[in-house]
């Protein structure tokens, strides 16, 4: 991955959207006044949620058109699948779910060199009948979800899933055989889906949690994720490479990971085209093991691995130099490392997860402006600004955080850098 020469990096493209003056209405509102809805609960999500996806659309320049059509998909698809909006003490929903908070959905913006931003939104699809009998793994609703959206996206690929749900997730038949050690774990969400936004079309990814089939198997987690990976290529395939050194470094590691931070996703394409990613959660303390997650033990290497570390020490020195809200220092940060495998990339990408669910979050506005600072990203800045702004006048953010759960960093030799902010939209009350 060394790249043969320095390339500088790029500012952002001219292109902040401006908010609606004219007194035109946006296009939520209008939706609002025409679209029916199944029950309250639905109206509470669309109320709390699909305010904040268009103004993030919006803010990040994407057309009118394409508001609509977001918004419109967010009603038909997206609510029927996101169980009750959840009350303060997050405890009247009948799925434990993996994604932050203990929420079904979240919603980030990516943003890179001179592209746009691009929205995005995470979503853990709830059945009508899951946590029951009938049910008890919620093991239909990420199916079902995948096939509404392909009704949108024609050339989504369903092979992958098929194959990375039965090699990493309890199903209904197996949990029933093994209940009592369910039971005994209490764990059950097993996987979500995530959108990437794009101006005329979207990208779906899925994510399997293979901790409770790991559990339940005494099969160690991160063996399952790379065994089936290796399940559906040959040996002399352009992803081993790579693959042998996440392989290579994670046995060896003897840093702690955290089991309930551990998943796996892939693109919901053509297996020749997908990415495959392995994340595994870890509590860092200090720089020099952050170094050795990124660089998996110094088997990564080059300008594009150097370049992106110097950006993570960016954002590590920032937070490690505010207190924590309970008023005592650091002792360490928690994160998500994840590991992009690729048929066009012999190495993999690393990309770090800044954990901010029990700070504050001025601390991540503080982050965004120094790290989009040092690489010119003035009008990345202004958008993160005019979000911020419009999507949560009333929030203070010197207080504990509600709204803001992490920040990702990448570095590749083709995009250069790659910077993800993610909030919780149901907990920014």
């Amino acid at each position: 991955m060394r790249l043969e020469q320095d390339t500088p990096i790029q500012a952002a493209a001219e292109k902040v959207a401006v908010p609606m003056s004219d007194g035109r209405a946006r296009p939520w509102q209008v939706l609002s006044l025409l679209l029916p809805f199944q029950s309250p609960e639905q109206k509470l999500w669309w109320d709390k949620v699909g305010s904040l996806i268009e103004i993030y659309l919006n803010c990040s320049g994407y057309s009118v058109d394409a508001q609509y059509r977001y918004l419109l998909m967010f009603h038909s698809i997206i609510l029927p699948v996101l169980g009750p909006f959840p009350d303060p003490t997050r405890t009247n929903s009948p799925w434990p779910y993996f994604m932050n908070n203990g929420d079904p959905c979240d919603l980030s913006i990516n943003y890179q060199g001179s592209s746009a931003p691009c929205v995005r939104l995470g979503i853990e699809p709830i059945g009508p009948m899951a946590g029951t009998s009938q049910d008890p793994m919620n093991e239909y609703a990420a199916r079902r979800l995948l096939e509404d959206l392909s009704r949108i996206q024609p050339d989504m690929d369903f092979q992958l899933f098929d194959h990375f749900r039965d090699a990493l997730v309890l199903s209904n038949h197996k949990a029933r055989l093994c209940w009592d050690g369910v039971q005994e774990h209490g764990i059950k969400a097993q996987g979500h889906i995530a959108l990437d936004l794009h101006e005329h079309s979207l990208k779906v990814k899925a994510y399997c949690v293979p901790l409770l089939r790991s559990l339940t198997s005494g099969v160690p987690y991160v063996r399952m994720m790379i065994d089936s990976i290796k399940a559906i290529w040959k040996d002399h395939h352009p992803l081993t490479p790579g693959l042998s050194k996440v392989d290579e470094y994670l046995a060896a590691t003897k840093h702690l990971l955290v089991d309930a931070r551990s998943c796996f996703s892939f693109d919901c394409e053509d297996l020749k085209h997908s990415r495959y990613k392995i994340y595994v959660g870890a509590n860092v303390t200090s720089l020099k093991e952050a170094y050795g997650f990124w660089t998996l033990g110094g088997r990564l290497k080059g300008e594009a691995i150097d370049r992106g570390f110097q950006l993570m020490e960016t954002i590590w020195k920032t937070m490690y130099a505010r207190s924590l809200p309970n008023g005592k220092p650091r002792e360490y940060i928690p994160f998500i490392w994840n590991w992009e495998l690729s048929p066009t990339d012999s190495d993999p990408i690393p990309k770090a997860y800044f954990q901010v669910l029990d700070d504050y979050d001025d601390l991540v506005t503080e982050v965004i402006t120094c790290l989009f600072g040092e690489l010119g990203w003035a009008e990345h800045t202004a958008t993160h600004q005019i979000i911020q702004e419009r999507a949560y006048p009333a929030h203070d953010f010197g207080s504990s955080t509600q709204v803001y759960s992490w920040i990702s960093l990448a570095y590749s030799q083709a995009k250069g850098p790659y910077i993800t902010v993610y909030s919780n939209p149901a907990a920014s009350v």
